[in-house]
């Protein structure tokens, strides 16, 4: 459910359920969410490939959203990169067989793509990103023999942040001994921790000035033991 009209911006989500008790508690779940944040109206999007339920479910959420005086301006389900039109909301274009989508151009991801997020068209091409570089994984290997032992603590922490800042702003991949390094600083589950807890207080999760997130932050850094 996602809100068009209210002084905040409310994004619910929930699993879809399957019996009718679990329906009503859903619905009411979504609605009330509505209600607490004075959302006048709302888009509900069911990603589901059972027609039968995702109609059931909608019928539900119109029903009571009207009662509580929650305006819906839109119900689709969503399945296989097609959006299908849901009983009793009608939208113009809408076919019976599904009408095809492609987000690749929408404005919002060019954007991201302009100030430097990576972005990925599914899920299966984001989790490939953490495949290790076949070429690369012996000369990291090798760099690992030769390294000195890693140092602990604060000094630690301070080489990986600024080795990703560096790296995450120039777009340059460090080489062999600098991946080799930083693989065992983190090593150290400790160091890691706070790694990611200051990196997040920093912003670099979030995204830094340059539009760089984290995830983008630490791919140069890994690179040389990933796919390109």
């Amino acid at each position: 459910m996602l809100t068009c009209a209210g002084p905040t911006s409310v994004h619910a989500r929930i699993d879809l359920p399957r019996s009718d008790d679990d329906v009503i508690v859903a619905v009411d779940q979504l609605v009330g969410a509505a209600l607490a944040n004075d959302v006048a109206a709302v888009a509900l999007l069911v990603y589901s490939d059972d027609v039968f339920n995702a109609a059931r479910v909608s019928e539900r959420f119109l029903l009571t959203s009207l009662a509580e005086g929650v305006d819906v301006v839109v119900a689709i389900r969503v399945h296989d990169s097609l959006w299908f039109t849901l009983p009793d909301c009608f939208i113009e274009g809408a076919r019976l067989e599904g009408v095809p989508f492609d987000i690749s151009n929408h404005p919002l991801t060019v954007q991201g793509v302009l100030t430097g997020r990576i972005t990925h068209r599914s899920r299966d091409d984001l989790a490939a990103t953490l495949d290790p570089d076949p070429e690369a994984i012996p000369r990291v290997e090798a760099a690992l023999r030769e390294s000195a032992p890693p140092r602990g603590g604060d000094g630690a922490q301070r080489r990986v942040r600024s080795v990703v800042r560096r790296h995450s702003r120039s777009r340059e991949a460090p080489s062999d001994g600098v991946v080799a390094e930083l693989l065992l600083c983190l090593a150290d589950e400790s160091t890691a921790v706070e790694v990611g807890r200051r990196m997040r207080h920093e912003g670099l999760s979030s995204g830094s000035s340059s539009g760089s997130t984290c995830s983008d932050a630490r791919r140069p850094s890994m690179s040389r033991t990933r796919r390109p």
